[in-house]
């Protein structure tokens, strides 16, 4: 990423690093339950994993290209987990049937 570009991520494959080579260049990613581990990663930026909205785990390498750390340019949107969602709904229409009764 360069030149003040903006991304949006949402259940992609990323089969490469992400690295930001600006700091007037963005990233959002939405997913949930992630994780940033500084050190990990098998390049300088960490290693940062969750899921994607649907379920699916991801993990990727963040790179940083030039003095500017690249996961102080991500956004993250989270997205709230599916099944605590399906559970506030069943929820909803079983409270919603006995005020019916």
């Amino acid at each position: 990423m360069n030149d003040s570009s903006v991304a949006h991520m949402s259940g992609v494959q990323i089969d490469e690093l992400i690295g930001v080579r600006n700091n007037t260049s963005y990233v959002h990613i939405y997913d949930y339950d992630f994780d940033y581990n500084p050190l990990g990663g098998s390049v300088n930026g960490g290693l940062l994993a969750g899921f994607w909205p649907k379920g699916d785990p991801f993990s990727f390498d963040l790179i940083n290209l030039t003095d500017v750390t690249t996961y102080d340019q991500l956004i993250f949107h989270v997205i709230p987990e599916p099944a605590p969602i399906l559970f506030v709904g069943i929820g909803g229409l079983i409270l919603y049937r006995r005020r019916k009764r």
